[in-house]
């Protein structure tokens, strides 16, 4: 599920689907943050596509960036799909509209 949120917000901050902004006053480190995160792909040698966000490299093995701020703003994400905020049922996500 963490994976499925992850690219939501993705898509909500590239403006799929739907509106997305933070206050003008959050401060650069928030801001930084946000960005934390890379979704990452991968196709094996068998054609098998894999996919994860990660705040370091996609071996995991880089120095890990804070990404405080992304899990927040994907907790929220979650609340407001809990508390049936925002409706997906027609929405498709498109794979330009996620980061690669």
């Amino acid at each position: 599920m963490n994976l499925h949120i992850k690219n939501l917000l993705s898509a909500f901050k590239q403006g799929a689907a739907l509106y997305w902004g933070v206050p003008g006053d959050v401060g650069h480190d928030y801001m930084k943050q946000l960005g934390a995160e890379v979704r990452h792909v991968i196709i094996n040698a068998k054609g098998r596509r894999s996919e994860w966000w990660s705040n370091s490299n996609a071996k995991g093995t880089g120095m890990k960036r804070a990404n405080h701020a992304w899990d927040i703003e994907c907790q929220i994400v979650v609340a407001m799909c809990l508390n049936k905020l925002i409706n997906l049922t027609d929405w498709k996500p498109d794979a330009a509209a996620v980061d690669d």
